[in-house]
């Protein structure tokens, strides 16, 4: 004991973690020593450049510890460990990676995109890949909450009562995606557990956008670019897709995992969300809402701490 504490003190340990958006990786080192932040470094490279990056800091310092999280959406929370509920509820343990989190509740993801994930990222010789869920998980949960975490073209929500019981995620529209969102169906489940449900028509989405353009002068949209306006746009399309995938999912938990009033909402801010979305939601379900500034790079590289012990 009297060594690795001595140990603890001497050596540097890089915390590396690094996400995928657009062909960029983006990266964040983190340097300890002695449990105290010493080091921050951040960067963008191409997939050949990350490449040679963990190579060199592995070539550096042997206790390097790289991290990414799983982008599928093949993945859910269960609340239990039990793989006989995971039969009870009608989902196939032989065709998921499931892992349990304090013997109170667990994570899964379908195999198939698991061992794609693993075989995608192994040139970068990670140490942990973790599920957005886990990454919620480890931000300060409150009973009877519900997290919304934010990505450029989805968003992951998971509601807790005494612990994490449902989980969903929901990919805005694009040419790819446009008629699905992602959303785990525990009673429907097929082998591959990949279930899309349709989106909800959005009746009101043209006339909403319509009106928020009325409220432009002339003056103002001649002088907005193509580009800025564009964005405008989208933000309006994702927010209100976004409430929209809020009302599909909270029917779905009071209906199907539990009765237990959601007493605030808390936006995890990950993707450069505007303070609309929380007062937006707000006033849709008159349940308290908070945004928070949310550096998903950060947050997996202290998992990877707790994880290692330092």
């Amino acid at each position: 004991m009297f060594i690795e504490k001595i140990k603890k003190k001497l050596i540097k340990i890089d915390l590396i973690s690094y996400y995928l958006k657009d062909e960029i990786y983006y990266v964040l080192k983190n340097r300890l020593k002695n449990d105290e932040l010493i080091e921050i470094e951040k960067n963008e490279f191409s997939k050949d450049e990350l490449e040679n990056y963990i190579r060199e800091s592995l070539a550096k310092n042997s206790f390097t510890y790289i991290s990414t999280y799983v982008n599928s959406v093949n993945q859910g929370v269960v609340n239990s460990c039990s793989h006989n509920y995971y039969k009870e509820i009608g989902i196939d343990i032989n065709n998921i990676k499931i892992l349990c989190i304090k013997n109170q509740f667990s994570i899964f993801i379908g195999m198939y995109d698991f061992n794609n994930l693993k075989k995608d990222n192994e040139m970068f010789k990670f140490d942990y890949l973790y599920s957005p869920f886990v990454i919620i998980y480890n931000y300060k949960v409150q009973n009877n909450s519900a997290y919304l975490l934010t990505f450029e073209d989805n968003v992951v929500l998971m509601i807790t009562t005494d612990k994490p019981i449902y989980g969903n995620i929901h990919y805005f529209s694009d040419e790819e995606k446009e008629e699905s969102t992602s959303s785990i169906n525990l009673d429907e489940l097929d082998d591959d557990i990949g279930i899309l449900d349709e989106l909800d028509d959005l009746d009101d989405l043209d006339e909403s956008i319509e009106d928020t353009a009325d409220l432009l002068d002339d003056d103002e949209v001649e002088s907005e670019d193509d580009s800025s306006l564009g964005e405008s746009v989208n933000t309006l399309k994702d927010e209100i897709d976004t409430i929209e995938f809020l009302k599909s999912a909270f029917k779905d938990y009071y209906d199907n995992y539990a009765s237990d009033f959601i007493e605030k909402i808390v936006i995890l801010n990950n993707y450069n969300i505007s303070d609309t979305l929380s007062k937006s939601i707000e006033k849709e379900f008159f349940i308290d809402t908070q945004l928070e500034e949310f550096n998903l790079l950060q947050h997996m590289n202290l998992l990877a701490k707790e994880d290692i012990d330092v």
